[in-house]
C-alpha cells in the first residue's frame, strides 16, 4: 500500500505541498549553478520514463476522477479549485499511475 502518515491518516496532497514549498518566484541565486538544473533534469527524465502499470490488456490506467472502484495502481493527485495554475484549466485531479514491477527482479518494494 501507500505511505500514510505516523497518525495513521493520509499524507498531505502532494500539490498542495508543491505549491506551498516552492513558491511561484524568480528569486535568483549565488549558490545554484547550471550543475544544479542539469541534476534536476536527470531526475525528471529518469522519473518520466518509468514504465507505468498498466490493465492485463497493456491499457493505460485512468485514475481520474477518483472513485472507490479505482485501481489499485492509482494515486490520483488532488487539486484545489484555486490552484494558481491549474484552476484556469478546471483541472481538479492528475491522473498519478504506480510505476510497474520489474519483471526481472526478485520482489520486494517499489522504490
Amino acid at each position: 500500500g501507500f505511505r500514510q502518515s505516523v497518525l495513521g491518516g493520509p499524507l498531505p496532497p502532494p500539490r498542495d505541498l508543491s505549491v506551498n514549498v516552492h513558491h511561484h518566484l524568480n528569486r535568483p541565486s549565488n549558490y545554484v549553478n547550471h550543475l544544479y538544473m542539469f541534476f534536476g533534469q536527470l531526475l525528471d527524465h529518469d522519473i518520466s520514463q518509468s514504465p507505468t502499470s498498466t490493465t492485463v490488456d497493456n491499457q493505460a490506467i485512468q485514475c481520474c476522477p477518483p472513485s472507490n472502484n479505482s485501481h489499485p495502481q492509482c494515486a490520483p493527485i488532488s487539486i484545489t479549485q484555486n490552484d494558481y495554475f491549474y484552476s484556469q484549466f478546471g483541472t481538479t485531479c492528475m491522473n498519478f499511475v504506480r510505476s510497474a514491477v520489474c519483471p526481472t527482479c526478485r520482489l520486494g518494494p517499489r522504490q
